[in-house]
């Protein structure tokens, strides 16, 4: 099977996922595709903690897409209850080869469609995705709030807060808001920074420089030569 022509699902992912989204009984699913032809369950997650369940695929999953459900469970303030959302991931490992990318991609309809229930679809490419789709998902609802597993902002303090297992930026990190190095887009406190590009069209109707290469004597002597040689 080639890389774009997609997966089928087997018949178990569907009876776990229901077992997650009706019974509770699972935190979360980790699917692969099975020697690119069939999706299926490699494993299930019970870690409650959203922060620990990143640490997970950083760990573990580094160079291997996969297709995850989590339930993502949170307390909204003022005592009016807790919420659950189920989310689907499109983890592009930072690590994977292309074709396998590829393929993930082009299969996951076919496991997406047959997952009824689930609140959110969202393609990771890196540590970075997993905090903004947290922050996206819960600040929907409200701008201060105290999550059961994951604390992000909490009334009282100062601004945000994140666990100490999420892993800190290096000096090459940069950000997409206001692009700079050493922190991650979701730790961003700057102002965005808008960088204008050349459109398209301007870029091709810019002249090309033209390429002067200084040849040594024996290299004209044996590309010329020929060459006046064949139109005489």
């Amino acid at each position: 099977m080639s890389a774009g022509s997609g997966a089928s699902v087997r018949d178990d992912c569907i009876e776990i996922f229901q077992e997650l989204k009706l019974r509770k009984k699972y935190k979360g699913i980790i699917f692969k595709i099975e020697n690119e032809k069939e999706i299926i369950v490699e494993s299930t997650i019970d870690e409650p903690e959203y922060d620990n369940f990143v640490s997970h695929i950083n760990e573990n999953y580094q160079d291997k897409p996969r297709y995850i459900v989590y339930d993502l469970e949170y307390e909204l303030p003022g005592g009016e209850g807790k919420r659950s959302k189920i989310i689907f991931f499109l983890w592009n490992a930072p690590g994977s080869k292309i074709r396998e990318r590829t393929l993930y991609t082009s299969s996951k309809a076919y496991l997406r469609h047959k997952l009824n229930g689930v609140a959110h679809d969202q393609q990771i490419n890196d540590l970075d995705d997993f905090a903004t789709v947290f922050d996206n998902i819960v600040n929907s609802n409200s701008k201060t709030f105290r999550l059961v597993m994951y604390t992000v902002y909490q009334p009282g303090s100062s601004g945000r807060r994140y666990p100490a297992s999420v892993v800190r930026a290096s000096s090459k990190t940069q950000c997409q808001k206001c692009l700079e190095f050493g922190h991650w887009t979701f730790e961003c406190k700057n102002s965005r920074v808008y960088k204008a590009r050349p459109t398209r069209t301007q870029q091709l109707t810019k002249p090309l420089k033209p390429v002067i290469v200084d040849l040594p004597d024996e290299l004209k002597t044996k590309y010329i030569i020929p060459v006046a040689f064949i139109l005489l």
